[in-house]
């Protein structure tokens, strides 16, 4: 089929697999004499291919006779941060300030005027590099001349002549001077330049997988079909990803439906994806349900998925949910700012009742309300790997944290619990600290803005004079006041486990850095205290700053923001000075 009337060697056949796959990464089916040689030199000495295109992608560009418009590909001129940097215009607003720019890694510029930048006056990324290696040809034709081996030599002479004559069934002539060429079906292209991808040595020039257009449609999913690992562990290292950590984080760009196919691929077999970034990309719905499929495979073996600040829902939460049930890889998945509502913390919530490998789980600012907050309770009653947990700004109220509480009473392995920012109020604070007399995991906690008053602060204080175990709590923005704090203070004097506590912006004022700083006196485990913005002035800093003296314990403390004059500001650094490693801010 590759040759008519001959053989088909090994040379020919990777000569001609790597010729369709710099046809397509060019993104058009007329192939020119030039690619011809690029194919050839990717093959044997991909290094020198690699120079020739890199500074090819840094010449100057033509000059353009006209307006630059959307889609555009150009070089910022502008004096700043952004100055050299080519992308992408992305909006274009036809006023005297109108362009906006966007780069390869996601990263958008502020408007810019036309003569701040320079247009290639050719749409797209690839259009312009293929311009540029027109250009370079003489330099690739002269390392081929060098560099190919004479067998290589041979076969590149062969397919030149032969295309001429009609004997290779799946290139067509085009024109013979200068030579072009085509796929006779531009299936054979896809299919070639999948092939290709598998190959090691084979590299992407231009657009990465995950911004690929609708052109690669085809190959991606003639790709995905091929079994093992090779197609999507391809993929990856010819983008250059090393390592086993991929951040696509608002790097997603191209054909939407394409770009699933390749994340899926890349998530069902590349065998050496460990992390995978993909936060920020304005993922929806239908984005998460062909994931999920991905995420079931045993192939699978990605560890940490980050699919933060998307916009799933509720049913690219269920998708996900029913993933988890039989996924046995993943222990650190991150969903937060996704708007799964009630109805897809509920689904999260059934697959962590039988899921037995996540151990982090963010769902953060995902309005899941009480009721959402009951179902994730529920399934921390009966799940025995999930360490962490953050369910902050989500709106859980006091029926939330009550449900939550109960949780915490019999979980034997949750240690750290993030609640910020949820209205739990006083009695959703009595109900944790009811808790936290009788847990004896929980290392962490973290309560800040939830307005519990002094009475929540006193039940925390309670709760802390016999907890054995919490080593980090977060009470700031909750209005606690003076009389919160001497609570809080009384129950530092007998807690022998607490290392770092934060109570700031909690108007505590002078009376409450007092007993602060008498309970400092005799606590010896607390390291680190954030009393920021709690009008304490210069008595309260002064008490606090006579403690400094003999609590040798403490290596941090931050007062800042609040309003204390030069006496009490010269108290303090007078008495850490000279103390080694301290940070004290002010």
């Amino acid at each position: 089929m590759l040759a008519r009337g001959g053989v088909a060697t090994p040379e020919l056949t990777r000569l001609l697999q790597r010729i369709f796959f710099e046809a397509h990464v060019a993104q058009r089916r007329l192939i020119e004499d030039r690619q011809l040689d690029e194919a050839a030199l990717g093959l044997e000495a991909p290094e020198a291919l690699a120079k020739i295109r890199a500074e090819a992608a840094k010449m100057p560009f033509e000059p353009l006779n006209g307006r630059a418009e959307m889609g555009h590909y150009v070089e910022v001129t502008k004096e700043g941060e952004h100055k050299g940097r080519r992308g992408v215009i992305t909006a274009d607003d036809k006023s005297d300030n109108p362009y906006k720019i966007t780069f390869a890694n996601g990263t958008v510029s502020g408007w810019l005027k036309p003569n701040e930048l320079r247009s290639s006056g050719l749409v797209g990324e690839v259009a312009a590099l293929q311009r540029a290696m027109d250009a370079s040809a003489p330099a690739v034709r002269a390392e081929c001349e060098t560099r190919l081996s004479v067998a290589l030599h041979e076969v590149l002479r062969t397919v030149r002549e032969c295309v001429l004559v009609d004997a290779l069934p799946l290139l067509s002539l085009w024109q013979s001077e200068p030579l072009q060429l085509q796929s006779s079906h531009l299936s054979f292209q896809e299919y070639f330049a999948a092939i290709a991808l598998c190959e090691e040595g084979t590299e992407l020039s231009g657009t990465p997988p995950w911004q690929w257009p609708a052109w690669w449609a085809n190959a991606v999913k003639l790709g995905a079909e091929i079994p093992g690992d090779r197609f999507g562990r391809g993929l990856l290292r010819a983008a250059g990803v090393t390592g086993d950590t991929l951040d696509l984080s608002q790097q997603l760009g191209g054909d939407r439906p394409t770009v699933r196919r390749v994340l899926a691929t890349v998530v069902a077999n590349a065998s050496e994806l460990r992390t995978l970034n993909l936060s920020q990309n304005k993922l929806d719905a239908e984005d998460a349900r062909a994931l999920a499929p991905a995420l079931m495979k045993t192939t699978a073996v990605m560890t940490t998925l980050d699919l933060g600040g998307n916009n799933i829902g509720v049913e690219g939460a269920n998708a996900i949910a029913e993933a988890l049930k039989v996924n046995a890889v993943l222990t650190k998945l991150w969903l937060n700012n996704n708007n799964i509502g009630p109805e897809g913390a509920i689904a999260i919530a059934e697959a962590l009742k039988v899921n037995a490998v996540l151990t982090e789980l963010s769902l953060w600012d995902n309005h899941i309300g009480p009721e959402g907050a009951i179902a994730i309770a529920e399934a921390l009653k009966v799940n025995a790997v999930l360490t962490s947990v953050d369910l902050r700004v989500n709106d859980i109220g006091d029926d939330g944290a009550k449900a939550i509480a109960e949780a915490l009473k019999v979980n034997a392995v949750l240690t750290g619990l993030d609640l910020d920012d949820n209205n739990i109020g006083i009695e959703g604070a009595k109900a944790i600290a009811e808790a936290l007399k009788v847990n004896a995991v929980l290392t962490t906690l973290r309560l800040d803005g939830n307005e519990i008053g002094a009475e929540g602060a006193k039940a925390i204080a309670e709760a802390l004079k016999v907890n054995a175990v919490l080593t980090e709590l977060k009470l700031s923005r909750n209005n606690i006041g003076p009389e919160g704090a001497i609570a809080i203070a009384e129950a530092l004097k007998v807690n022998a486990v607490l290392t770092k506590l934060e109570l700031g912006y909690n108007s505590i004022g002078d009376d409450g850095a007092k007993a602060i700083a008498e309970a400092l006196k005799v606590n010896a485990v607390l390291t680190e205290l954030n009393l920021w913005g709690n009008n304490i002035g210069d008595d309260g800093a002064k008490a606090i700053a006579e403690v400094l003296k003999v609590n040798a314990v403490l290596t941090k403390l931050n007062l800042k923001y609040n309003g204390m004059g030069d006496a009490g500001k010269k108290a303090l650094q007078d008495a850490v000075r000279g103390r080694s490693g301290f940070e004290l801010e002010l």
